[in-house]
This record gives structure tokens, sequence and C-alpha cells, in this order.
């Protein structure tokens, strides 16, 4: 991609707290695309390590730009309240991951695979289901 391509739909940029999606940020401003252009999105399962949330904070203050947390709603049982409640005051945050991982009775893993669905793919459906515009998802 030389230059800007002429699109008619705003971007919307997955950020991950790494090096790739702010790689994938600046090539896109380099090409002449605005923050006008784009959103940013990033996916909070809550089982980032804490540098990670850090650096979305210095990518909002460097850019001059919020980026959109979107997190998955995962109630919890009476039952487990008091535990995962006490896991969470560890964290510093409330935890989707440990949530669904408590409510389950399992971690994510090869075999059982929900982590990447709950806490990220029905989340960003559900926030796409929000837009009234199309978008071109830059990933």
């Amino acid at each position: 991609m030389e230059e800007k391509i002429e699109i008619d739909k705003p971007l919307l940029c997955s950020v991950s707290g790494g090096k790739d999606s702010t790689a994938m940020i600046l090539f896109l401003l380099e090409k002449g695309y605005t923050f006008q252009d784009m959103t940013l999105v990033f996916m909070n399962t809550g089982w980032e390590h804490i540098e990670t949330y850090r650096y979305l904070e210095k990518l909002e203050s460097f850019f001059g730009v919020k980026i959109i947390r979107l997190k998955a709603a995962v109630s919890v049982s009476e039952k487990h309240r008091d535990f995962v409640s006490e896991i969470e005051q560890d964290l510093g945050f409330e935890s989707p991951f440990v949530r669904i991982a408590v409510k389950k009775s399992i971690f994510s893993n090869r075999v059982i695979k929900w982590c990447t669905s709950e806490l990220k793919l029905y989340p960003f459906k559900k926030y796409l289901d929000t837009l009234e515009d199309e978008i071109i998802s830059c990933v």
C-alpha cells in the first residue's frame, strides 16, 4: 500500500497493547489517515499484564485519543462472589477472564476454547451491532 486508499467507511483498529497494533496505527497515520478516520478499540479480557494497561494509557497520551475498552459483562453467582471479589481485589480491577474461569470451573485450553470467543469476539460483535455505519476492521 503505497498511498492512502480513498475509503468511505471509518476504520476500526484493534489495539492489543503490543508492537504490531501500534505499528499498524503508525502505518495508517503515515499513509495520511487521521484519528478522525479511525476508532481504536482494545478487547479487555481482564487477564493482561498490568504493563499492557499502562502502555495503552501511554498510547492515549501520545496520540491524544481515547482507546475504547470493550469488556465482556460476566455475572458472578452468589456462591462464588466472595472468591471472585478477593481475586479481583488482588488484581486491582474486574476480570471477565477470572469470572468465566470460576463460572466454568476450568481455564480455557487447547481442547476447551472459550477465551477468545467469549472475551473478545462476542463483545466485539456486540459493539459492532451498536454502530450505524459499516466499518473497515484493521487488525
